[in-house]
């Protein structure tokens, strides 16, 4: 009995501040009538079951753009550390439609800080509810809002994790829910290792080294010290970077990681992080140069793409271009592609994409 009645109290801690909005166009009530009247039923349910309000949003045709600016494009800057997507990626369409119809969001204090469509790590979850309905229901399809308010009707706990979450970002406990895209790149260094003992890991490589450098090679400078500074500062800018390049049994270089710096004052600081990382794995940092120098012909080599982000034909072409100029670089002439993001993003791959990066020979690397 007791720690029943501490489970409720701390529901009402957790939810007084919060309520449940639910964002629809008037004028797509007519076409989503049932699904509409189901949101409506469970919203009732879960303010009688678990406790938080909810309240009604309403928008006109036409007013879709000013509702996205005004409760959610305003917001971004915190809406995306919380979210696994962007705002615009969420609610904008690549030609600039905004879809703000059947949005389920948790405002607090009257602010939007959360909302469902931007939450793709539970996708897998809410499908499987969205099933369950659609079997109970009949309905052709059930949207992954009604997915959510279900999977909170039955288990009101998992609202008040995602609660608990969002505090911590706005009290500054942390700085993000995602995962920032160096923490992933560690991720993958793990997984490497732990997969082979016989592996040299280049993080962070320059690409595009032979073409900088003969570009610096006709600078008529008589210093060949400004020289090399001169291309220094070019590889530092260059934007040409494969997040991991991973060679299988290389016989020039120790097994390993090799964080290549894009400047001396970035060597101490990447031999401190990596040593502290990885400890018991030798870690050595290199300049671009010394790349150039490196025979991997006939080598396994290993080019590996991390995204943080929904995988598009962006991050085919990012690939495409690294095994290119690896090959023009070094002269390899087989180069394995890799594009590595977690889970909840491989899975929500369009299949047109997908059916590319199968075609082009592209491997996809969950990251957990």
């Amino acid at each position: 009995m007791f720690k029943k009645m501490v489970s409720t109290v701390l529901s009402v801690s957790v939810f007084s501040r919060y309520k449940l909005r639910y964002y629809y166009v008037e004028d797509m009530i007519n076409f989503f009538h049932r699904e509409h009247e189901l949101i409506l039923k469970l919203l009732e349910q879960i303010k009688k079951r678990v406790g938080i309000d909810y309240e009604l949003y309403p928008i006109k045709s036409g007013q879709e753009e000013f509702i996205y600016e005004e409760h959610f494009k305003k917001r971004s800057r915190l809406l995306n550390k919380i979210h696994d997507l962007t705002v615009s990626q969420a609610l904008k369409s690549r030609r600039g439609v905004i879809h703000i119809h059947g949005v389920i969001a948790l405002v607090r204090d009257g602010q939007v800080v959360w909302y469902h469509e931007a939450w793709i790590r539970d996708f897998e979850l809410w499908k499987q509810v969205a099933d369950k309905v659609k079997q109970e229901t009949e309905l052709s399809w059930v949207n992954y809002n009604i997915a959510f308010l279900r999977l909170v009707l039955e288990n009101p706990q998992y609202l008040e994790n995602i609660i608990h979450q969002v505090e911590r970002v706005l009290q500054g406990k942390i700085e993000s829910l995602k995962p920032t895209h160096d923490d992933l790149v560690l991720r993958v260094i793990e997984n490497l290792l732990s997969g082979s003992s016989n592996i040299a890991v280049l993080v962070e490589v320059p690409l595009g080294l032979r073409y900088i450098k003969s570009l610096a090679e006709k600078i008529s400078v008589s210093d060949p010290t400004y020289r090399y500074a001169l291309m220094e500062i070019s590889l530092a800018a260059y934007p040409l970077r494969a997040d991991l390049v991973a060679i299988q049994e290389p016989d020039s270089l120790k097994p390993g990681i090799y964080p290549c710096a894009r400047g001396r004052e970035q060597i101490f600081k990447l031999d401190r992080l990596y040593r502290t990382r990885f400890p018991n794995i030798h870690v050595q940092v290199i300049y671009a140069e010394s790349l150039l120098k490196m025979n991997l012909n006939g080598k396994k080599v290993t080019v590996i793409e991390v995204k943080n982000c929904k995988i598009d034909e962006h991050a085919i072409g990012q690939v495409l271009t690294y095994e290119a100029l690896l090959k023009l670089d070094l002269g390899i002439s087989n180069v394995h592609k890799i594009i590595a993001a977690p889970r909840e993003y491989l899975e929500q791959i369009n299949p047109a994409i997908y059916a590319v990066i199968r075609a082009l020979g592209i491997e996809l690397m969950p990251i957990l």
